[in-house]
């Protein structure tokens, strides 16, 4: 019997939302337009941590689709130049090398991450978990900082037919020295450009993942039903 998909979403959502619920933590807006909160977590956080929220104008499988286009990503995340699949597991998790453009004097910064899903289409939540990880599968790339630690998680809520509302989250530490007018930056500028940006990509590619929306609907795991008793099974 497979409960794991809907224990998972569960699971994660409490972890990853646990943070903002401790009693020295709170959310801060710092900016707020064009329909997009960004806040920044004051206390309870050893990394600095934002967060910024929208509600779009799609359905929640629509919205599943262009976040898992890997290859597409630099269309729309905020500054990023590279981002492509460097394995996918058999539990459905992935590992993801993505490139983000550094502010001058910085360098640019790269991460891998290990992207993991939990999907409940009945009550219209989906919860993409991001994790810096060490790999072999992307050495470190001359003239570039490997980012230390990075936790995120996008978290889809429909809110309505046709009406999702989108929290991206992120934690992270860039490494090397870094100016403060780029920690500025992240924590305010990322995760609104990175919303609004999105916004616009899913209008523009409105009608192209009829396909990849069915194989994700697909790749969800049947919950088996208990036979009768005194079945025999």
């Amino acid at each position: 019997m497979k409960h794991s998909l809907l224990i998972g979403l569960v699971v994660s959502t409490l972890a990853a939302l646990a943070l903002a619920e401790e009693p020295s933590a709170s959310w801060e807006p710092i900016r707020q337009d064009q329909g997009i909160t960004v806040s920044r977590l004051n206390g309870g956080a050893e990394r600095p941590t934002f967060r910024g929220t929208v509600v779009l104008e799609a359905e929640l499988l629509e919205l599943l689709a262009v976040l898992n286009d890997d290859a597409r990503r630099p269309e729309w995340m905020s500054r990023c130049l590279e981002s492509r699949v460097l394995e996918e597991r058999p539990d459905g998790s992935s590992v993801v090398y993505t490139l983000t453009e550094g502010s001058w004097p910085v360098s640019d910064r790269d991460a891998v991450t290990e992207t993991r899903l939990d999907l409940d289409l009945e009550r219209g939540r989906a919860l993409i978990e991001l994790r810096a990880i060490e790999s072999d599968l992307m050495p470190p790339v001359r003239g570039t900082v490997r980012m230390p630690q990075m936790e995120g998680h996008y978290l889809l809520e429909t809110v309505s037919p046709g009406r999702t509302r989108v929290e991206y989250q992120l934690s992270l530490e860039l490494g090397g020295r870094v100016p403060g007018f780029v920690a500025s930056f992240v924590e305010e500028e990322m995760p609104f450009d990175t919303l609004r940006a999105l916004r616009k990509q899913v209008l523009e590619t409105r009608g192209q993942y009829a396909t990849k929306m069915e194989t994700i609907r697909l790749r969800l795991p049947s919950v088996a039903t208990p036979p009768p008793e005194g079945s025999g099974s």
